[in-house]
């Protein structure tokens, strides 16, 4: 089995690199891409722990890209972390980050939430804070029974106050060529969060094929039988790769994720159905 789409706490995830390859040996997963939001600083922790545990991983990155207003995310995978122009981009997309923190600390204490950064830092295992961090303070103080209900409640992140703070993020064009620009295969992530029929995410994949688009994800743990039947339906009649991903972040984020076979066990999707060649790990 494979999982193309793996978080871990180098961005809003809750375990190491090491950790998860070694559960996705564990759940006889035999490739693996480590997809952190916006940075790479966990490859080559699990490219180490690859070489340890018999799993092969591949170098990606998950980018968040502005799509008319609206949020959408783009995979690159076997990116080139050496990539002068890459590593500038990614530069920007943390300092962007860090910008909309700083808003985000004083729009909390606008709606009476004083949140420190001293207890962001119990639940960042490195320097990428997130908004995930935010909803696992509120769960610990008891405002909430879960981060899904955070993200969900008009008291937190869909108030008025929360949801008007910007982060600048780069157009899905910038995205892929981001990726492309670095020897990466840019891929569109889970399709269905884009909330578009069929016929308008025809006419999405038209567009960002003009960029350089060349995989879907197709196989996700949020897709259901028919919209995946949809999506490898559109993939195959834009001649995109397609991809699987179990967006895994930990149990304690969702409980019913699983690396390689997704919610309940959605995903399992050969090795031998990976649509691209991995890149040799160094020193094989």
């Amino acid at each position: 089995m494979m999982d193309l789409h793996v978080h871990t706490y180098y961005s809003d995830g809750t375990k190491s690199p090491e950790e998860v390859v070694r559960m996705a040996k564990e759940n006889g997963v035999s490739v693996i891409a480590i997809t952190d939001h916006d940075g790479t600083d966990g490859i080559p922790e699990a490219m180490e722990a690859g070489k340890k545990y018999g799993v092969k991983v591949i170098p990606g990155i998950e980018i968040s890209v502005d799509h008319r207003g609206g949020e959408m995310h783009i995979l690159g995978y076997n990116v080139d972390l050496n990539n002068e122009g890459f590593i500038k981009a990614v530069e920007l997309m943390r300092k962007r980050r860090a910008e909309r923190n700083e808003a985000l600390f004083k729009a909390f204490a606008e709606i009476g939430i004083v949140i420190t950064e001293e207890d962001i830092r119990e639940f960042a295992f490195s320097d990428y804070i997130g908004k995930p961090q935010f909803a696992r303070v509120l769960q610990k103080r008891g405002l909430v029974e879960s981060t899904v209900e955070a993200f969900a409640s008009k008291d937190f992140f869909k108030s008025d106050v929360i949801r008007r703070i910007p982060r600048e993020k780069p157009k899905p064009e910038e995205g892929i060529r981001i990726i492309s620009e670095a020897g990466g295969i840019p891929v569109l992530a889970h399709p269905f969060t884009l909330r578009q029929t069929m016929e308008q995410l025809d006419a999405t994949l038209n567009e960002l094929e003009g960029y350089g688009l060349m995989g879907m994800e197709c196989y996700y743990s949020g897709h259901d039988e028919l919209q995946t039947e949809g999506f490898l339906e559109l993939a195959r009649r834009h001649g995109l790769m397609i991809t699987a991903g179990s967006d895994y972040h930990g149990e304690e984020l969702d409980a019913d994720i699983r690396i390689g076979t997704g919610r309940n066990r959605n995903l399992s999707v050969s090795e031998k159905e990976l649509p691209f060649q991995v890149r040799p790990q160094e020193d094989e």
